[in-house]
């Protein structure tokens, strides 16, 4: 409870300020200026910081799980254990629990493990994906070191009624459909939608003439349903909702392995009320998230099963106030009930509340600056004092200065605070002081972008043999990562012929202060590169990737290492109606069938298909 006097301070001040500034607004009328109304977004509070955003168009080039999406479209290393395995992300050169995935506002890492396993998340439903490099604990709690990922959907008061089919079939026999249907007007919008994938993903090994990825198959269902209701223009209601369902086999790699494989299921529920009166802008959220998994270790004895469940219960208070047509205050209060049950914990249960105040200044053309303090309480451990400013100067029309200085954490996980005979109580939340300065070109076609960054984690939790000889967490080593993230984009059109490219290089410099050794699976460089061309109905895009070595072990062993490798796959697909939205298109993965892995030891396949048709009507 180290910082309840700081929090109290909070708490207070949110109340006081809602309290005198109501005041002034019991009958007045605040009128929107337009009716397509949807809750903040990550965008508007991540000055200083670069945003990448991801369409959902975009987003039907690669595969359905969010992996195939972010490892061509960011600067994110994935370890993945094989096609369609866990697959967990190196953001800055931190670790998986150190990126923070957010659904529409809520933070959503797993209360067991601290992260996402990003093969667990089907894309389909999703009008955007944006993806923030840096902290963001302030905003989206913890885990926020290396960066945000942020799953966005758009609620529109507008006339619309548009439903989507997507198909596809490809190598493996992996068979996949989307159906997603928008029905909306100026005061109610629905959005629901479904996918199913399914694989056989038996790919050969290419580094064998007879071997196959064997016990690798899975599946998985999703649906999801967001609504919103328009009262008038003071208050708009939301709901969104996500269930998600899986089973993977997980691969075996020697024929005298044991085969197992893992199930999980996520439910994901979140009520918004807007408010806007006079100056003011409240949000007032209400969430449920539930996570369940079992595992299997073996596939003939079903009574050695494990598994775990958490729900958390979260409501949020957020109020902003336009003090000015160039300055906006915001305060929020968080508070998050979670509690757990399985084969490996005794009821486990945290609360956290948590106190945020926030203030934006646009000054004009030129400066737009932000800062913010957040202090919170919980039952387990003492949480630090985070804080965030950045600032972004366009020194002139074709030239903006960026520059981010924040605070940020990750406290443990029921794994690290409870798991039988090895957790620890004592833990103390990871932290990590951060700094990036970035530059913005923007030149006739041409935007270009690179940012150096800094980052030093204090208090890492790391498992390590105890006196007993079980592991257990511990508060150990610093880390400093240290790096160039650059990304340019380019788009021109001639006649019918529309050309763009997009290209992302990122420089990782990620060592233990203790050895002066780089963390493992943290490559110094990656590169990925686009090039698409349009022609009437004809659309192609060549997607690149290039990942340089990683070390598998801590000792930096030269000869023990993830091998750099180079992806290309090419997506092709042709409008065979002239006035209807019906593509049919194929995508090939892996063009050069190179031979490479994420994690040691687990291939990926070489050259593979996919054809898809998708119809909008």
């Amino acid at each position: 409870m180290k910082n309840f006097g700081m929090l109290k301070c909070f708490l207070a001040f949110g109340y006081v300020f809602f309290f005198i500034f109501s005041l002034k607004a019991q009958t007045r009328t605040y009128v929107l200026d337009s009716v397509e109304l949807q809750v903040p977004k990550i965008e508007e509070v991540s000055v200083g910081q670069t945003v990448r955003e991801i369409s959902a168009q975009k987003i039907l080039q690669y595969r359905p799980q969010l992996t195939d999406v972010l490892n061509f479209e960011t600067p994110i290393y994935f370890k993945e254990n094989g096609l369609g395995m866990v697959s967990s992300p190196s953001f800055r050169g931190t670790t998986a629990q150190q990126t923070a995935v957010v659904w529409n506002g809520i933070n959503i890492n797993s209360q067991f493990l601290g992260q996402v396993d990003f093969n667990a998340i089907s894309t389909n439903q999703f009008d955007e994906i944006a993806v923030r490099s840096g902290g963001g604990s302030m905003q989206y709690g913890s885990g926020a070191i290396g960066g945000v990922v942020a799953l966005q959907n758009t609620i529109k008061f507008v006339d619309v009624s548009q439903q989507q089919l997507y198909a596809s079939y490809g190598s493996f026999n992996t068979k996949n459909i989307q159906f997603k249907s928008k029905v909306s007007n100026t005061k109610f919008s629905l959005h629901v939608g479904g996918s199913y994938l399914n694989s056989d993903n038996d790919y050969e090994y290419l580094s064998t003439n007879s071997r196959k990825n064997e016990n690798g198959q899975f599946y998985n269902y999703s649906f999801f349903l967001n609504a919103g209701y328009r009262f008038n223009n003071q208050h708009q209601l939301y709901f969104y909702s996500d269930y998600f369902n899986g089973e993977r086999h997980f691969s075996i790699v020697e024929p005298t392995q044991t085969k197992t494989k893992y199930q999980n299921r996520d439910f994901k529920s979140q009520l918004v009320w807007e408010h806007h009166w006079n100056k003011f802008t409240a949000f007032t959220r209400l969430a449920y998230l539930d996570e369940y998994y079992q595992y299997y270790p073996s596939l003939t004895d079903d009574k050695n099963n494990s598994f775990g469940k958490a729900q958390s219960y979260i409501a949020k208070y957020n109020l902003n106030y336009q003090l000015s047509a160039k300055t906006n205050l915001s305060s929020e209060i968080d508070y998050r009930y979670v509690q757990g049950t399985g084969s490996n914990f005794d009821h486990p249960t945290l609360y956290i509340l948590k106190g945020r105040l926030f203030a934006k200044h646009n000054s004009g053309d030129k400066l737009t600056f932000q800062a913010g303090l957040s202090a919170e309480m919980s039952t387990d451990y003492n949480s630090p004092l985070l804080f965030t400013v950045g600032a972004d100067y366009d020194l002139f029309d074709w030239y903006t200065l960026k520059f981010n200085l924040s605070k940020n954490y990750r406290i443990p996980t029921f794994n690290d605070l409870y798991w039988p005979e090895s957790g620890n109580l004592e833990l103390r939340p990871e932290t990590a002081n951060q700094f990036e300065i970035g530059n913005t070109f923007n030149v006739h076609h041409w935007q270009f972008n690179v940012t150096g960054f800094y980052i030093k984690i204090k208090d890492m939790i790391r498992w390590l043999p105890n006196g007993t000889g079980l592991w257990s967490p511990v508060n150990t080593n610093a880390v400093q990562s240290v790096g160039i993230e650059a990304f340019a984009k380019w788009q021109w059109v001639l006649g019918n012929h529309q050309f763009n490219f997009q290209t992302i290089y990122a420089y990782t410099n990620s060592k233990n202060l203790e050895t002066n050794k780089q963390l493992i699976y943290v490559p110094y460089h990656k590169v990925t590169a686009q090039l698409g061309y349009t022609y009437k109905r004809l659309s192609v895009s060549l997607q690149n990737i290039y990942n340089g070595k990683a070390f598998i072990y801590s000792t930096n062993d030269p000869d023990k290492i993830i091998s750099p490798y180079y992806l290309g796959n090419i997506v092709s697909s042709y409008q065979i109606l002239k006035h209807k939205p019906y593509r049919i298109g194929c995508k090939i993965n892996n063009i050069t069938n190179t031979n490479y892995e994420s994690v040691d030891y687990r291939p990926m396949p070489g050259i593979n298909f996919q054809s898809f048709i998708n119809i909008k009507f």
